[in-house]
């Protein structure tokens, strides 16, 4: 296929009650041959292979030529290899996978840093000196262009399938996505079980999978071009089995991981997909789980049953763990609908005490959010109790996804230095135009910051948006975690550098339930910073105060300047004012103390006044190289007034009761 126009070239399979298509290509600007592999599956009726082409009416605009058709392994006795022998580290060749023909582009096989270093990777997995596969943004691609992987032709996985693991690097402003599906040869049906979209970060990361299929099928590995980015895959491994789990970790995608139903509840918590809806009363729920994002994914769902009760509870109690040196729980929950109740995370011990580790109530957004939160360490070994209670209507929803018990510390909530990830915040991938990396300062060109904040140092991290990239007016937006309200406010303390000509706008949001649900989903501004702030890390604050839980969103606004780059560092969410600017945050002391404090000052300054003349009079006595006038000795100094003011103390003074000076 080549030249240019708005042609395409299909293959259909046609018996005499069906006809279905079996691939096709609509844009190719290659000129030489290149192979395709389709796969038939077995039939018993007869059948025809049809080839179709449509080209454009203008003359000379496309072309196409077919060439070497056969058919292949069509014994009967023909057995399809071991999925096993699909595993792959791609040191000599691809081992038997090929390239999709119907895609735009192709998966190229690479060793070292890609040929643009600032988003691929440095080396590969296996090694760092070897080979892997790539895709990436370039004048060759158009955003959105796929190259697709097909492995080779598997048997049935029999009844405990087969576990496929793989290793994948994801980053840019916007790198595209990643997708995993099996394709049913028999059905020709396409089944997605797992996805990534956006930068996943400047490392190496393991996926994994579960592959039970009954029929003979394929995998797929796909992946799609972004304006800016790199996606790598390297060392596909194929195993017997289920996937062993991660340990402390459960992701709900292989069963219940032994955590059990409190059956003398009113409800119960469900294991679902959105491919499985087991509740008898619809009504909204997360279209993907967290842990794959895609609608094969699982994760609890509390069912309701009509009618409808309000308080109603549904418990779910974790395995036991042992009292070791555990110390952080993590998980993500989806609450989502009005009405919606509450969801408690209990800790409770062997002696049957428990201790409150988590509540959130209401609507959140409809997003998977995330939660952590320091485990007691008592002695005694303990479970973990996910309750759930029905709120006022039985359109609010509860789930929750991915629960970890880790052996290292939280990170304190609203704090974070990036040093070791995004702490909690999350980018808002469904609306952004481009994503906030978390990038190391020395890896960063143009008009980044040369170190962060936190250490001073080109080691170290912090999240960074860079305004060379993409058109004047796309955005980029990062969420925070959700703050339960204080009596005294909050202070949100954090670090930004906003560098180069016509850089854009940096703007701060803050939203609630109440803001969100009238239809406003940025919230209200809270602080703006906008152009050349100088090549120097700057510092802000924002005092906020609510009655009811909040959220905080950074919105970056690329301006027109062809170079720059915004970046946030040493996040610091706190309740009370804001000590740098106390005009903004009502004191936490009551007017008794204010004037208690007042008068204590005031008698400390007529002292340290009185002091001071007595030292000065003694020391000028003493000084014969110096005259003073005894006049000036004698004369009344009075203390007239003392106030403070900006945090300063001035005293004015009074002599013979003419003369005025302030201190």
């Amino acid at each position: 296929m080549g030249g240019q126009g708005s042609g395409n070239l299909s293959v259909l399979f046609q018996t005499e009650d069906d006809k279905k298509l079996l691939w096709t290509k609509s844009r190719s600007s290659l000129t030489k041959w290149l192979p395709e592999l389709l796969p038939l599956g077995k039939h018993h009726q007869p059948y025809r292979i049809v080839f179709s082409s449509q080209t454009s009416s203008l003359p000379n605009t496309q072309t196409f030529a077919l060439d070497d058709i056969s058919f292949q392994n069509c014994e009967k006795d023909y057995q399809a290899p071991d999925f096993i022998l699909a595993t792959c580290s791609f040191e000599k060749d691809l081992c038997g996978w090929i390239q999709g023909a119907a895609d735009e582009i192709d998966w190229e096989r690479w060793s070292g840093s890609t040929e643009s270093s600032k988003t691929g990777p440095s080396g590969d997995h296996t090694s760092g000196k070897g080979y892997y596969l790539y895709i990436t943004s370039s004048i060759h691609s158009r955003t959105g262009d796929t190259a697709q992987l097909k492995s080779p032709l598997s048997p049935p996985s029999g009844p405990d399938g087969y576990c496929f693991t793989f290793w994948y690097h994801m980053f840019g402003v916007n790198a595209g996505s990643l997708k995993v599906s099996t394709y049913d040869i028999s059905s020709n049906h396409k089944t997605l079980i797992w996805q990534r979209q956006g930068s996943q970060g400047n490392e190496w990361r393991m996926a994994q999978s579960h592959v039970k299929l009954q029929e003979v099928y394929q995998l797929f590995i796909e992946a799609s071009v972004g304006f800016s980015g790199h996606i790598a895959i390297d060392d596909l491994l194929v195993t017997k089995g289920a996937c062993a789990s991660t340990e402390g970790l459960c992701d709900f995608e292989e069963g219940d991981c032994g955590w059990i139903q409190q059956t003398d509840e009113d409800l119960d918590w469900i294991r679902v997909s959105d491919q499985s809806r087991k509740s008898n009363f619809l009504k909204s729920r997360p279209v993907f789980d967290h842990t794959t994002n895609t609608a094969t994914g699982h994760y609890f769902y509390m069912d309701t049953k009509p009618p409808h009760v309000q308080g109603q509870k549904a418990m779910m109690t974790s395995p036991q763990f042992n009292a070791d040196d555990t110390k952080c729980l993590q998980l993500w929950y989806y609450m989502e609908g009005s009405g919606t109740g509450i969801l408690n995370v209990y800790q409770q011990f062997s002696n049957k005490d428990r201790s409150l580790l988590l509540t959130q109530s209401g609507e959140q957004g409809g997003l998977w959010r995330f939660a952590q939160s320091p485990l007691t360490l008592s002695g005694s070994d303990y479970r973990i109790m996910v309750e759930g209670i029905t709120g006022q209507s039985e359109q609010g929803t509860i789930a929750f996804d991915d629960v970890q018990v880790t052996n290292y510390p939280c990170t304190p909530s609203g704090q974070c230095d990036f040093e070791a990830n995004f702490c909690s915040w999350i980018n808002l991938l469904e609306v952004n135009d481009a994503d906030w990396l978390r990038v190391q300062a020395s890896t960063v060109k143009h008009t980044g910051p040369s170190v962060d904040h936190t250490s001073n140092s080109s080691t170290g991290y912090y999240l960074y948006m860079d305004s060379s990239v993409g058109q004047w007016g796309d955005t980029a937006m990062i969420l925070s975690e959700i703050f339960t309200p204080d009596s005294w406010g909050h202070c949100f303390t954090f670090w930004y550098h906003l560098h180069g000509n016509n850089v854009g706008t940096l703007n701060l949001y803050m939203n609630n339930r109440t803001i969100h649900n009238s239809g406003n989903m940025l919230g209200e501004e809270v602080w703006t910073e906008s152009g050349d702030q100088g090549d120097v890390w700057r510092t802000s604050n924002v005092y906020v105060k609510h009655k009811e839980p909040f959220w905080f969103i950074f919105q970056f606004m690329k301006g027109a300047g062809s170079k720059g780059s915004v970046a946030i560092d040493d996040v610091h969410i706190i309740p009370g004012p804001c000590d740098s600017d106390p005009t903004t945050a009502p004191s936490r002391h009551t007017d008794a103390v204010g004037i208690g404090v007042g008068v204590t000052v005031t008698l400390l300054v007529i002292f340290i006044v009185g002091a001071a003349l007595y030292m000065l009079n003694k020391t000028q006595r003493a000084n014969r190289g110096f005259i003073l006038e005894n006049d000036d000795l004698d004369r009344n100094y009075t203390l007239d007034n003392c106030t403070v003011s900006g945090g300063l103390h001035e005293i004015t003074l009074s002599v013979d009761g003419n003369d005025t000076s302030t201190i």
